[in-house]
């Protein structure tokens, strides 16, 4: 990673402020959009759309192109399409809309993606449906498993991926604010074929790594989740917590048999600073992500990228374990600008009975945030990290956590 990786993201922020007039359009009425661009090409008439409940008191379609930039993709562009709507009586406690997108992409370094998601909420919010179907090409740089891992043993892989994914979650206990307890079941299905027969390898030396030549990963397994965050896009105050565990089997032609568990702690406190009229949050995470068994390399703990532990390539440390724990405060400055700033610990492990921190690896750095519609989820984010490896720019939507 170089001081040129940080510039980049700088340089595409410019273009994001032209945007702040974008948003979705409701069948309700036909409000004219803000701002230097008007996208009537995407208005609807409720009269020519199927009949909603009773509750549900609009659509919502945008669809708009999209750039990035990060060390792992390069810069990167595409397109998506989003659908909003309700599914639940408008009086519903804690309602939350449902959402399916549709979106591909292409980047310098040669990823693309063509991918939908699904979000749905429905039976006064007790129920929910998630997933993704999708095609990923994602070449990735190799330097070995574990916590000291050589840089100069960089060897890049070509994984296709074809992937399905979908939870099923049931809410058990209300709360006041967010969704409460829940319980769920998972399924993934994997299907990874790579290109490795064009790579400059020295055989004699190198190991090769199981999956290496991809394969077929097929299985199931339980989700709890407690949510009380009061907006899931830009929460300010409560937590977030969720334990996962998946186990893949050989079946149905399968290759691997391992299990795989994650626990995901996140919490938020607002801040009112009288001055500026604004909240400013401090937020917590905590991930711990533990394979017991035969799992493909590209299905191994890992950490770093623009969401965990920024400032240090994702895919740089993998193993059978890893430990992260990071922290960011985040707060609008004026207009729809803000900034946050943020720290981050952690690393890889053999297994749990072997967690250190002899090698434990720190990040942290800086950003401007960019509130297009913070209680949608629509937030600009440009962030500088810093590491002992170098400096690295990301540009992309959404918090981190």
């Amino acid at each position: 990673m170089t001081h040129m990786s940080a510039v980049r993201p700088l340089v595409l922020a410019l273009s994001l402020l032209l945007l702040l007039g974008v948003r979705s359009v409701t069948t309700a009425q036909q409000v004219p959009i803000p701002g230097p661009f008007r996208l009537d090409s995407l208005m609807i008439v409720r009269d020519t759309l199927p009949p909603l409940r009773d509750s549900a008191d609009h659509i919502s379609i945008l669809a708009f192109p999209y750039f990035s930039a990060s060390p792992e993709s390069g810069f990167l562009i595409g397109a998506a399409g989003i659908a909003s709507f309700e599914l639940d009586k408008r009086a519903t406690k804690n309602r939350r809309s449902s959402t399916i997108s549709l979106g591909g992409n292409v980047s310098e370094l040669g990823r693309a993606l063509l991918a939908t998601n699904f979000d749905l909420y429905f039976n006064d919010v007790v129920s929910r449906i998630t997933g993704r179907i999708g095609y990923e090409k994602q070449p990735t740089r190799y330097y070995g498993i574990g916590a000291t891992s050589n840089q100069a043993d960089e060897v890049w892989y070509y994984p296709t991926f074809m992937k399905f994914a979908a939870s099923y979650m049931h809410r058990a206990t209300q709360t006041d604010e967010g969704q409460g307890f829940t319980i769920g079941g998972r399924l993934e299905y994997w299907n990874t074929v790579t290109n490795t027969d064009s790579l400059r390898i020295d055989t004699a030396t190198f190991v090769e790594p199981l999956g290496w030549n991809g394969g077929l990963t097929l299985g199931g397994g339980v989700v709890l989740a407690y949510d009380t965050r009061d907006n899931p896009y830009f929460p300010t105050k409560n937590m977030y917590a969720e334990l996962r565990s998946m186990t893949y089997g050989k079946f149905m032609a399968a290759d691997y048999e391992y299990n795989r568990s994650w626990l995901d702690v996140r919490g938020y406190h607002g801040i009112h600073i009288d001055a500026l009229d604004e909240t400013m949050v401090i937020a917590g995470q905590a991930l711990i992500d533990l394979t017991i068994g035969n799992a493909p390399i590209y299905d191994l703990p890992t950490y770093g990228g623009d969401a965990v532990m920024r400032g240090i390539l994702r895919g740089r440390y993998i193993d059978r374990a890893s430990a992260v724990a990071q922290v960011e405060v985040r707060s609008r400055l004026f207009w729809v600008l803000g900034l946050a700033a943020f720290a981050a610990a952690g690393d890889v492990f053999p297994n749990w009975n072997g967690m250190s921190l002899s090698h434990t690896k720190v990040a942290g750095g800086m950003g401007l945030r960019i509130y297009l519609n913070r209680e949608a989820g629509m937030i600009g984010r440009i962030d500088v990290a810093w590491s002992e490896w170098g400096t690295a720019g990301y540009f992309t939507f959404g918090e981190a956590f």
